[in-house]
């Protein structure tokens, strides 16, 4: 079979033309993949050139934010080439090597990795960013724990000093487990001691899931480390806290709600995390139907009555709650709203704090 280049699969499918190909030809960056030059000049989204691909070449794709990698096979590609080429291995299956690409046709790689693992590889694709979330998801994880030394093949005890340094592997951490919930898009982190492991679930999309297990013999220190941040007291176990952590992840400004709760296995943390970064601010971008967003705007748009916002945790209450405010807040309209807490603060809204002990 002949190979075929990118931008040959994108032409047939007729997804680019010949001239926004000789375009993103001559403005393609260095070290910049074709796909990714035709992406930034908005010439083609990433999932019509993954859907080319795969109506071209036969690639199937796969749905990483979902699917569960066997950790063994990690040892057999590194993190590094894992990085440089943007793949993730998936699983052994008999002498195949499975693994997830955002560029099926760079057959280089391949070649590469059937040297490199003497597996025949098998491509899949998948979107870059869901790539590079499970190379922090697990490399990362993975990393960090041999630094603790906490694998669960590692009985002795580790012990740990707790102190500010961004290189300690305990603050290395809880800064994965904080950026992997944001790059998921979760909007709370649940950490559950266990009698023999810690679990780490993340809510996305209203599920709750287990994303990550640890020995339990770190539990302690991970909480201290979270309590240190949230400028709770670390010397209190027997009562719960609140606290709060606000912070810049992937270039967004988050805000998180901490509370711990005292259980008979040890102290559990939920983490609420709240996108302070503005991207979701607008009705038109939260997610409604056509006829959802006419019946809100409908329903604010009245002089007067009261609209009642329910669903579980992490459906969208507080997003869409202000996403109206931002619609309504305009120079001559006085809005004055009564919070607890005050999750986001809005210019030109007179936000009021609940104080329940001042009442």
């Amino acid at each position: 079979m002949a190979l075929r280049r990118i931008g040959d699969v994108l032409l047939q499918a007729r997804v680019i033309t010949a001239e926004q190909l000789k375009d993103a030809l001559s403005n393609q960056e260095k070290n910049e993949r074709l796909g990714e030059t035709l992406s930034r000049l908005e010439y083609a989204t990433e999932m019509q050139i993954l859907k080319a691909l795969e109506d071209s070449t036969g690639v199937q794709r796969v749905s990483l934010t979902n699917f569960t990698i066997d950790e063994h096979v990690l040892a057999i590609v590194d993190e590094d080439f894992c990085r440089r080429h943007n793949i993730i291995p998936l699983r052994i299956e008999g002498k195949n090597l499975m693994f997830a690409t955002s560029d099926p046709l760079d057959f280089v790689v391949i070649e590469d990795l059937r040297v490199r693992t003497g597996y025949r590889p098998k491509a899949f694709s998948a979107p870059k960013n869901e790539i590079i979330t499970q190379i922090e998801k697990y490399y990362g994880f993975t990393r960090t724990l041999e630094a603790l030394g906490a694998k669960q093949s590692i009985s002795k005890e580790v012990e740990f000093e707790e102190d500010d340094e961004d290189d300690t592997p305990m603050v290395k951490l809880v800064n994965q487990i904080l950026t992997s919930a944001v790059f998921q898009r979760a909007s709370d982190i649940h950490i559950d001691p266990l009698d023999d492991k810690v679990l780490i679930r993340y809510r996305v999309d209203g599920v709750l899931d287990v994303v990550k297990e640890f020995p339990i013999k770190i539990h302690n220190q991970m909480i201290s480390r979270i309590k240190v941040m949230s400028g709770m007291d670390i010397t209190e176990t027997r009562v719960p806290q609140d606290g709060r952590i606000q912070t810049a992840i992937q270039q967004k400004n988050i805000d998180l709600r901490i509370s711990t709760l005292p259980t008979v296995r040890g102290e559990k943390v939920v983490m609420r995390i709240l996108d302070l970064s503005g991207s979701m601010n607008k009705i038109t971008a939260i997610g409604l139907s056509a006829k959802e967003e006419r019946l809100v705007r409908e329903m604010i748009d009245r002089p007067n009555g009261i609209v009642l916002v329910s669903g579980p945790t992490g459906s969208g209450k507080t997003t869409t709650l202000y996403a109206c405010l931002n619609e309504l807040n305009k120079p001559g309209v006085n809005i004055v709203t009564v919070e607890d807490p005050v999750e986001i603060k809005m210019t030109g809204v007179n936000q009021v704090q609940v104080h329940l002990k001042l009442n």
